[in-house]
């Protein structure tokens, strides 16, 4: 399924489909490691900069951190939702990048196993990444036919901020399609007496609800539960002067 040097040329690695991993010398062609613990196929692997850390990304959905010395699993972790179809190291860290085809692509601290950026904007599965020589951005293609590029910023992340902002987006999504779901049964009525039988009990309505727009009234219904508290708090001053 795929085929590696490790970044010191010492060792050769691939990948085959009875869900495996070898690892073999360059030079002899003697087997080194024979690693296993994958459910499915590895689609994709990488090596970190320095060759202390693989990283292997299966059609099990799940990311594998191995140590090269030895070839014991360090962290098993289920990051998708589907097939995971591309690994990437950024040089000179043990980040990795990783793509699947449930539409997402993920960095992972190979250290502290944390989720620090999770990048959704795409439209189709996403089949693969690419890394620049110095580590400064990455690109991605997708069957959406789109190529898009990050760059790294000066700006600081925070995995809690990040974190936070991926919760609250995550309850926003679900409200959305709670209230998607809403609207379609709304829709499914009709008037049972009306000639044609398809006549709609209710219009439908001008804009579409979506997480913008309930974030929006979240942050409208607050500022009227201020106003409400500040108006009774004007009245008790009104009634003390009084």
């Amino acid at each position: 399924m795929g085929v590696k040097f490790t970044p010191d040329g010492q060792f050769f690695i691939f990948s085959l489909l009875d869900q495996t991993l070898k690892v073999c010398y360059v030079d002899s062609m003697k087997l080194l490691l024979n690693l296993y613990g994958h459910k499915l196929p590895v689609l994709s692997f990488d090596v970190s900069s320095d060759g202390t850390l693989l990283a292997t990304g299966s059609a099990d959905k799940n990311l594998k951190i191995w140590g090269m010395q030895f070839g014991d699993i360090h962290k098993s972790m289920f990051l998708h939702q589907d097939s995971i179809t591309s690994v990437r190291f950024i040089k000179s860290t043990h980040y990795c990048l990783t793509a699947s085809k449930d539409k997402e692509v993920k960095m992972i601290d190979c250290d502290t196993y944390d989720e620090v950026f999770v990048f959704d904007q795409f439209f189709g599965e996403v089949w693969g990444l690419g890394v620049s020589s110095i580590g400064d951005y990455f690109v991605a293609v997708s069957s959406d036919k789109a190529i898009r590029v990050w760059r790294q910023t000066h700006e600081q992340a925070f995995v809690s901020d990040e974190q936070d902002y991926r919760q609250e987006k995550q309850i926003l999504k679900e409200a959305e399609n709670e209230y998607t779901e809403v609207d379609l049964a709304r829709a499914a009525q009709t008037d049972p007496f009306a000639k044609d039988k398809v006549v709609k009990l209710e219009s439908s309505e001008a804009t579409k609800r979506s997480a913008e727009t309930i974030k929006y009234g979240e942050e409208l219904m607050l500022a009227l539960e201020i106003s409400d508290k500040f108006r009774e708090e004007v009245d008790q001053y009104a009634l003390a002067l009084d």
